[in-house]
């Protein structure tokens, strides 16, 4: 019987290393922090056999009034957070069912490795420096960098962005506009909002027309949402 238990505990273990990979994460430079070695340092030693499956049959996929983990500023209020095991489980406050399993890694910085219910599949990395700089890598390890994602959509639009109306040149109005547009994760617009105008219907109409033409953007998409926001400032 002991042999028997130890040969499936054995099979057990090769199952989970079949779902684990090393991945190279991508490295993100100074520019982009000054503690970029650390980030460096962190995500490579995060990303070393680490399953990109896990088995979520064992979770509650409703919360049922389970006791909750103590607060902490990492937390966000759109969940209740419950522990079972080594794994933080996430609960949406407004369905009450699960929507990540996290399992905190035990070295500094604090580091969580996220993965989504049901299927089990990585989600993501976040390297939390500081409560207010988090670097996050999706399941590839692309570094999820907002700001290289919004430079690219707004050079995008400006490659489009005539300032003509039917072949004659609009003047330039103020204030600059501004939009927040709706991005899906195969580069179509989902919508795009007006924040500020300038007092030219005809220079934000040409806007308007240079956005619209500009998708689906072919920037490519690091974020594991299937949707993001980017706010852009048209100052020119």
């Amino acid at each position: 019987m002991k042999k028997l238990l130890l040969l499936l505990a054995i099979f057990a273990f090769s199952l989970n290393l079949a779902d684990a990979q090393s991945v190279k994460p991508q490295q993100i430079t100074r520019k982009q922090s000054i503690d970029y070695r650390l980030v460096n340092e962190t995500a490579a030693k995060t990303f070393v056999n680490l399953p990109q499956k896990i088995d979520t049959s064992k979770y509650s996929p409703t919360y049922q009034n389970y006791r909750l983990m103590l607060p902490e500023k990492t937390q966000s209020s759109r969940f209740y957070y419950v522990k079972q095991g080594q794994a933080e489980l996430l609960y949406d406050k407004n369905t009450n069912m699960l929507r990540y399993i996290t399992f905190r890694k035990p070295f500094m910085p604090r580091t969580w490795v996220v993965y989504n219910f049901p299927s089990g599949n990585l989600r993501q990395v976040d390297i939390w420096l500081y409560l207010d700089e988090i670097y996050s890598f999706n399941s590839d390890g692309v570094y999820m960098d907002y700001d290289a994602y919004r430079n690219g959509i707004h050079n995008a639009i400006k490659a489009n962005w005539t300032k003509k109306i039917n072949g004659k040149k609009v003047k330039k109005a103020k204030p600059a506009p501004e939009l927040l547009i709706t991005i899906d994760y195969k580069g179509n617009i989902q919508q795009c909002k007006a924040l500020k105008q300038s007092v030219s219907d005809e220079y934000n109409n040409t806007l308007y027309e240079a956005v619209w033409k500009s998708s689906p953007f072919s920037v490519p998409y690091p974020f594991t949402t299937i949707t993001t926001d980017v706010q852009i400032e048209f100052d020119e």
